[in-house]
C-alpha cells in the first residue's frame, strides 16, 4: 500500500471483508513525511491466509482516513 504523509506519524491500516468485518489491524509506527510503501501480508489477525476475494483497506494518519478497494487472488 502506498500512503502519502504530510508529517512523520504512525499509520493505522485496517482491512475489511465485503461484509464489513475487520479482518486485519496493523500499526506502522513512525512513518516518514512523503510517500511510504507499507507491506501488509494478506493474513487475518489470527495469522490465517485471507481467501481470494475483494477487500477494503483503510489507512488512518494525522486525523485523515483513506479507504480503497483491493483484490486478493490466490
Amino acid at each position: 500500500l502506498n500512503v502519502g504523509l504530510t508529517a512523520k506519524t504512525d499509520v493505522r491500516v485496517e482491512i475489511y471483508d465485503v461484509a464489513g468485518r475487520r479482518v486485519r489491524n496493523v500499526l506502522a509506527p513512525a512513518q516518514e513525511k512523503g510517500w511510504n510503501t507499507l507491506r501488509i501480508v494478506a493474513r487475518d489477525d489470527r495469522g490465517a491466509l485471507l481467501p481470494s476475494g475483494v477487500y477494503f483497506w483503510r489507512a488512518r494518519a494525522n486525523g485523515t482516513n483513506v479507504t480503497r478497494k483491493i483484490m486478493i487472488a490466490r
